[in-house]
């Protein structure tokens, strides 16, 4: 307890003076009491004695002086002196645990040896304690990375067209949002790989200790009166493991994992309980003293969040980045050629369609089907068609979205054909003049696509389908763009 390792040389000087002063003045007597010699020469010293001590004197550390019969019996007598006596037993003093307390502090502000305590906690090794990880930085970096593509969009939204009022407004909202997010969460990097603490809890022989990047709070076990934990799944996937810890009238959430660290945290605060109320029982104060990794360190009152800057230095730069960056993209904006918008006129001529000047071709073979897959076809189906227009039919498969086969049919006429076992769509092309299978009946091609799916299993006999239109018809068709067919 007098050690000056207790307190700081260069901020507690005066303590630590004083205490270097108290432990030469033990160490004094600790010399003088551990030799008989020396200790008869104190008491001799102090006693105002002059004579040399007897052998008697000498050999006896705890014994009264002999009186003068006793001197001379003794001198008279050739016995051997008296055996030792034991010393008496030091009366066994209660211990005073009030000086460990809870509290709090930053990295920087603790004292040398607390410092090194804690950092070779978080290195490992062969150290009495349970410790585990609360938090990762992993997600950090996938944040900013995403938060760093906005640099991206921006210059790509630059090139594009000029940008109107609301447009601007628009992305001077998001950039400012993107740019708050992103000084926070390049804070919070930067401050994970300053630290040598980062994001601990440790269960020691004396305390339950939380650092959190360069904060620490910590909490002697003794105060913890409940510890609640609830185990997160997500879809059947661990999640973590919530911890609500109460020590008296404060309490600590946390989230830890794996699964196994709660109950590897509980038997060790068990173990180290018994060893506390074992070392009470026996007066084994050095078993406080050595465990007690903030014996040089006093706090003031109950654990708390050290009160931070909103905005520190990263922070700052991370926001006049983006706000630079913005700037930049802002004036390449408005200095770009744009070309101005086209007349009224000029877009009314523009939507005409081209000029179509494909040759007109015969028309295929009636029934001339070209197929897209090597399944064998098995079911039948049959296709009619009226007279005054010629069809293209495609079958496509439902599941997959692949056209089966494509057959051409005469107005008028009847194709029957085998299809493959399966689930399928039917859309048609229908018109008088032809101008080959790229552009099919030209540009008056009408398309359609019957709202039926035909299902061919083994139970099926096969369709028939007429593409005529009729009243109260049991197919429904709908007219598509070129692009569907």
């Amino acid at each position: 307890m007098l050690h000056p390792d207790r307190f700081d040389q260069t901020r507690q000087r005066a303590e630590w003076e004083h205490a270097n002063e108290m432990l030469q003045e033990l160490n004094d007597a600790y010399e003088v009491l551990g030799d008989a010699e020396s200790r008869a020469r104190y008491d001799r010293k102090h006693s105002g004695a002059t004579t040399q001590p007897s052998a008697q004197e000498t050999h006896s550390r705890y014994a009264p002086p002999p009186t003068s019969t006793q001197q001379q019996s003794s001198a008279r007598s050739a016995q051997p002196p008296p055996p030792k006596q034991a010393p008496p037993p030091s009366p066994r003093q209660p211990f005073d645990l009030s000086h460990i307390k809870s509290g709090t502090g930053c990295f920087d502000s603790f004292p040398i040896s607390v410092q090194r305590r804690l950092t070779s906690r978080v290195a490992g090794g062969k150290i009495s304690q349970c410790a585990f990880r609360f938090a990762t930085i992993g997600p950090r970096y996938f944040f900013a990375l995403l938060l760093g593509c906005w640099f991206f969009v921006l210059y790509g939204e630059a090139y594009v067209k000029l940008w109107s009022d609301w447009t601007f407004g628009c992305l001077v909202g998001v950039t400012g949002v993107v740019a708050i997010l992103q000084a926070f969460n390049v804070g919070v990097l930067m401050r994970w790989h300053t630290t040598p603490l980062q994001c601990w809890v440790f269960v020691t022989p004396l305390y339950f200790i939380k650092t959190q990047y360069d904060e620490v709070w910590y909490w002697p076990l003794w105060e913890i009166t409940d510890i609640k934990a609830t185990h997160g799944y997500l879809n059947g996937i661990y999640q973590g493991t919530e911890l609500h810890v109460e020590f008296g009238s404060s309490s600590e959430k946390l989230t830890i994992w794996p699964k196994t660290a709660y109950s590897s945290m509980i038997s060790t605060i068990h173990t180290f309980k018994e060893k506390l109320q074992r070392a009470q029982s026996q007066y084994d104060w050095s078993y406080f003293v050595d465990n007690n990794d903030f014996r040089e360190f006093h706090s003031i009152g109950q654990p708390r969040r050290l009160r931070r800057p909103l905005l520190g230095k990263i922070e700052i730069f991370i926001l006049l980045i983006y706000g630079i960056s913005f700037a930049i993209v802002a004036y390449i904006n408005s200095h770009q050629p744009y070309r101005s918008p086209p007349s009224r006129a000029s877009h009314i001529f523009q939507s005409k369609p081209p000029t179509f000047s494909q040759p007109e071709i015969p028309f295929p073979s009636n029934g001339q089907i070209y197929t897209f897959s090597r399944r064998e076809g098995v079911y039948p189906l049959e296709l009619k068609t009226p007279y005054g227009g010629n069809y293209v039919v495609k079958i496509t498969e439902t599941s997959t979205g692949i056209d089966m086969l494509t057959v051409f049919v005469h107005g008028g006429q009847t194709v029957n054909l085998k299809v493959p076992l399966g689930s399928y769509i039917v859309k048609y092309a229908a018109g008088e003049k032809w101008y080959g299978h790229d552009h099919l009946f030209g540009p008056a091609t009408s398309y359609s696509k019957i709202f039926q799916t035909f299902t061919f299993a083994d139970e099926t006999l096969g369709y028939s389908i007429t593409f005529s239109k009729v009243r109260n018809g049991n197919l429904e068709t709908k007219a598509i763009s070129p692009n569907e067919f």
